[in-house]
C-alpha cells in the first residue's frame, strides 16, 4: 500500500514538474537567447506536495481513526468509576387473578388481580474493585498515547517519503 502510495505521488509530481515545459528546450538561458520565450513552471512546490499529501494519504487517516478509537475506549473505561443507576420495569398479564398481597391472618380478604407490575430502581456504586477499574483506565491511556505517537510518526514518515521523492525526481 505505501508503495503505491509512493508511485502515485511519483507520477503526480513528475506529471506536474514537467506540465508546462516546452519540449526540445531545457535550458531557458538558451530558449531566452534564441527568442523564444518559455512558459512559467505550473507544478506543484514542495509544501504543496506536503500538504495534498497530508490531506489525502489513507495511511494517516487509518492512524487517525486508530488514535481516535484509542482515546474513545480510555474515555469508555473512566467511566466505569463513576455511580451507574438503572430503572428496570416489567409487567404481566394473567388469564387466572393472582394474590397481589399475603393474607396476614385467615380473616383478611384476599386482594387479587390479572395484571401485575413491578418497577426496580439499582444503583451500583464502585467502592472496591481491588485497582481493576484504575488498571484498566491506565492500560486505555497508554493505548491512547500510543495511538498518538504512531499519528506523529505516520506524519513524519509520509512528509519524509513525499520530499525524497520530490528532489528524486528534480
Amino acid at each position: 500500500m505505501k508503495n503505491l502510495w509512493i508511485a502515485m505521488a511519483g507520477t503526480f509530481l513528475l506529471a506536474g514538474i514537467t506540465w508546462g515545459q516546452p519540449r526540445g528546450v531545457e535550458d531557458p538561458v538558451v530558449a531566452g537567447a534564441s527568442g523564444i520565450e518559455p512558459r512559467v513552471y505550473a507544478g506543484m512546490s514542495l509544501p504543496q506536495c506536503i500538504e495534498t499529501a497530508l490531506v489525502y494519504s489513507p495511511d494517516l487517516a487509518v492512524a487517525q481513526q486508530v488514535a481516535w478509537a484509542a482515546k474513545a475506549t480510555r474515555d469508555e473505561a473512566a467511566a466505569a468509576q463513576w455511580p451507574w443507576l438503572d430503572v428496570v420495569g416489567s409487567a404481566r398479564h394473567y388469564i387466572d387473578d393472582q394474590r397481589l398481597v399475603m393474607p396476614r391472618s385467615p380473616s383478611d380478604a384476599g386482594v387479587y388481580g390479572s395484571d401485575i407490575g413491578t418497577v426496580g430502581l439499582n444503583l451500583e456504586v464502585p467502592l472496591f474493585t481491588s485497582g481493576r477499574i484504575k488498571n484498566t483506565i491506565d492500560a486505555a491511556d497508554q493505548t491512547a498515547q500510543s495511538a498518538a505517537h504512531q499519528v506523529d510518526q505516520t506524519d513524519q514518515q509520509l512528509v519524509f517519503d513525499i520530499k525524497r521523492l520530490f528532489y528524486r525526481i528534480l
